[in-house]
């Protein structure tokens, strides 16, 4: 909560809003914990207790990444310089993702067919495919589709997750049968990849 009380303390502070970032992504791992220990949860009072105090996280979250991404754009709108472009617009993308990714462990939190776990979902879907529509040319939008197909899956839906899978792994495919590049690079690229989504 050191964070939070900066945050508070500092709401004119030019950092602010990577400072709201850097605390979604602290919360977004304690949910995920704390999620872990509501599921397993045997005493219905304690598992409902946990589940509001999963939920509270989300909520804030989603408000703290929301407030970024639009102050981001905000100063993107304003900006002219290609190279400080491009720097602001990858803080509205790590944002929209974890946004995405929100969504997504925010649904299963909820057992499968619950209302909470088909809405959350339901929203993963549509922010991974906003993330999609507005980063469709970075390696990330690949991730967000595999997301798309995880929350198909968790829906139910298996024809649409296994056709979203299929997506990622024709990148794969086709980064490693790019006979141009060496097995360096392509290793390489898988690896840009794996970091970008640890990010």
């Amino acid at each position: 909560d050191i964070l939070t009380k900066f945050i508070q303390e500092n709401a004119d502070y030019s950092g602010i809003s990577e400072a709201k970032f850097e605390l979604s992504e602290l919360l977004q791992g304690k949910a995920r914990l704390e999620a872990r220990s509501a599921k397993v949860e045997t005493d219905p009072s304690k598992k409902q207790g946990l589940i509001e105090q999963v939920e509270a996280t989300y909520v804030r979250i989603n408000e703290y990444l929301s407030v970024m991404i639009a102050d981001y754009q905000k100063i993107l709108d304003g900006i002219e310089d290609a190279d400080k472009r491009e720097e602001i617009d990858n803080k509205i993308m790590r944002a929209s993702y974890t946004l995405g990714l929100n969504f997504y462990y925010r649904g299963l939190l909820y057992n499968k067919g619950d209302e909470n776990n088909k809405k959350y979902l339901q929203e993963a879907i549509k922010s991974f495919n906003m993330f999609a529509l507005k980063y469709g040319d970075k390696l990330l939008s690949y991730e967000a589709s595999d997301y798309i197909g995880l929350c198909y899956y968790e829906l139910g839906d298996y024809q649409k997750a296994k056709m979203y899978f299929k997506s990622t792994a024709s990148l794969y495919n086709s980064i490693m049968n790019d006979d141009e590049k060496d097995k360096e690079e392509k290793n390489s690229i898988i690896k840009e990849c794996e970091d970008i989504i640890q990010r």
